[in-house]
């Protein structure tokens, strides 16, 4: 089983948000497109009037931190994770909101009521769920006839694969990041048409131009739980390799594949209207 998959590294990994910090900072610090992903998100999707709304793999909550007002007085969103510390992460920050509830849950065996929900969000977390398409059938049972998922994923020809093929040339035996994340932009068209009729892909151009060394290996760092044969040996040699390449150029530039895949029309709660 892949490490990307695995309960025991998920949930070391994501015991608290150190690492999920440490790679959100390289984006930051790098990206090209100045629009952060949370802001453009919100401009890409529809909230309904008195929406009620289920986030899954809502991490540590950075996508309302500055967006919690998209929420009208009759709104309801509740955040889930299947980390118990980002739960209590996310239930400190925004406790204080009483439109807003919090629970620990596993995509694959939601406890919610069917039709309970008009929009459901994973936000860069489907790729983490073992039986994807358990999870997808799930969400589509808890939405109403007319809701809507969104789920945000990246490509197959971006930051990963970027390193997959720097390694590759450093220790063609290496096996990080060979396996493409199990929910991507190329493949999420067909997992998710076997359970919403109406599916749509918007992309959000972005790249990385890197001018230190240090933040990309605290990327790498905070990715060892996630990937096979990342150790120190290969932490150093990646190390000089890239700072051969800033010292030449500059700058490291990486290319990025990032975009919001929408489904809706979901098929189990169209049958179950039947």
């Amino acid at each position: 089983m892949s490490k990307i998959v695995n309960n025991f590294w998920l949930k070391k990994q994501y015991a608290n948000d150190s690492n999920l910090n440490a790679r959100a900072r390289l984006h930051q610090l790098y990206n090209v497109n100045q629009q952060p992903l949370q802001e453009w998100f919100f401009e890409q999707i529809s909230l309904p009037n008195n929406a009620r709304i289920l986030e899954l793999g809502c991490g540590n909550g950075s996508l309302w931190e500055e967006h919690i007002d998209k929420l009208d007085s009759n709104a309801k969103l509740t955040m889930t994770d299947y980390s118990s510390g980002m739960v209590d992460i996310v239930r400190e920050k925004f406790n204080n909101n009483s439109k807003i509830s919090f629970e620990i849950a596993d995509a694959q065996n939601l406890t919610f009521s069917s039709q309970s929900f008009d929009i459901v969000i994973a936000n860069h977390t489907l790729h983490h769920v073992n039986n994807i398409d358990l999870a997808i059938s799930e969400i589509a049972r808890v939405l109403k006839p007319n809701g809507v998922f969104y789920a945000t994923t990246n490509g197959t020809k971006g930051l990963e694969n970027y390193f997959y093929e720097i390694i590759q040339k450093i220790s063609p035996t290496n096996r990080a990041f060979s396996e493409p994340l199990p929910f991507n932009l190329e493949n999420a068209h067909n997992l998710l048409s076997r359970h919403f009729l109406k599916i749509a892909k918007t992309d959000f151009p972005n790249s990385l131009s890197i001018t230190s060394v240090a933040d990309l290996m605290e990327w790498l760092e905070a990715s060892r739980d996630m990937q096979p044969d990342i150790d120190d040996k290969l932490l150093n040699k990646l190390h000089n390799y890239f700072d051969n390449i800033l010292q030449k150029n500059g700058q490291i530039n990486i290319p990025k594949e990032v975009g919001l895949m929408t489904a809706s029309q979901p098929f189990e709660t169209q049958n179950q209207d039947l």
